[in-house]
């Protein structure tokens, strides 16, 4: 059988992590916290300029022969962690952990683009990269005005001010007195229809009435795999038969069902070990 671990900070546990650690799993499942591993560790410079972790681990951080759910968010509070230069510790420590989950043979998700579990992307590169799927998915009309520009609005219906990072705001704002770089969103029409993706699996938060494309489950874990993960939370809004793609987060908030999100996730566990499995039957 085997053995499973995730990695993941203690703070910035998401619900994938609360799940794994709730559940009686029947497998040995070994929790690894970045926390311990950055105990007594310093972030230093030499006569050179050069940066480096002293009283960091050596070598692999991951057991051998593990499938690591990687659950790792970079966090202030993670970088203040390492005593001693602190701006130079949040480069080291992110490269310190991208060189270990390198090393992992069977990985959950990789490190990415500004994230240590998938690509973190501002929203209009995300919805960049969900229009080259190939579903009929819409996505917000918006502007980037740069530097003092004023943003290019006026026919928008309903207009949101937010940061291109921001995956959760969608009510509508009054524009910002301090104009730099201004990003606004014109906010979807129809209904807004959260969605968490484990694995293959899928789960839509109850919306009423509202009728969920059979399509939308595939095209959910589509987009989540488009921007390097496993796991993740997605928010669309549905307006008839038409759907927008709002939003992409590698974390997953705990707003979702307890029970049917721990079924969902044991089946992706599942999957892991029969996978597992069949290969060292054949090997």
């Amino acid at each position: 059988m085997k053995r499973m671990a995730v990695l993941f900070s203690r703070h910035a546990q998401d619900e994938v992590v609360n799940s794994l650690l709730r559940m009686d799993v029947a497998w040995e499942l070994e929790a690894l916290a970045a926390e311990d591993m950055l105990a007594g560790v310093s972030c230093e410079v030499d006569d050179r300029g050069l940066s480096f972790l002293r009283g960091s681990r050596s070598g692999a951080v991951v057991p051998d022969g593990v499938f690591l759910i990687n659950r790792l968010f970079m966090s202030q509070k993670l970088f203040e962690l390492a005593s001693g230069d602190a701006v130079a510790a949040q480069t080291e420590i992110e490269v310190y952990f991208r060189q270990a989950l390198a090393e992992v043979a069977s990985c959950s998700s990789r490190p990415g683009m500004y994230a240590l579990c998938g690509d973190y992307l501002p929203l209009f590169l995300q919805w960049k990269r969900a229009r080259s799927l190939p579903f009929p998915l819409a996505t917000p009309r918006y502007d980037y005005a740069f530097g003092r520009s004023y943003p290019e609005v006026r026919d928008f219906s309903s207009v949101v001010y937010k940061s291109p990072f921001d995956s959760r705001s969608w009510k509508p704002n009054t524009r910002p007195d301090a104009l730099w770089h201004t990003f606004s969103v014109e906010r979807p029409e129809g209904v807004p229809v959260a969605c968490a993706v484990l694995g293959d699996g899928v789960l839509f938060q109850p919306c009423g009435d509202i009728a969920i494309p059979s399509w939308l489950g595939e095209a959910s874990v589509s987009i989540t795999r488009a921007l390097g993960g496993c796991f993740g939370e997605i928010l669309y809004f549905i307006n008839g038969e038409s759907v927008c793609f709002a939003s992409f987060s590698h974390f997953i908030s705990s707003t979702w069902d307890t029970g049917r999100f721990d079924a969902l996730l044991r089946a992706f566990c599942d999957k892991q070990r029969c996978a597992a499995a069949d290969a060292g039957g054949h090997g």
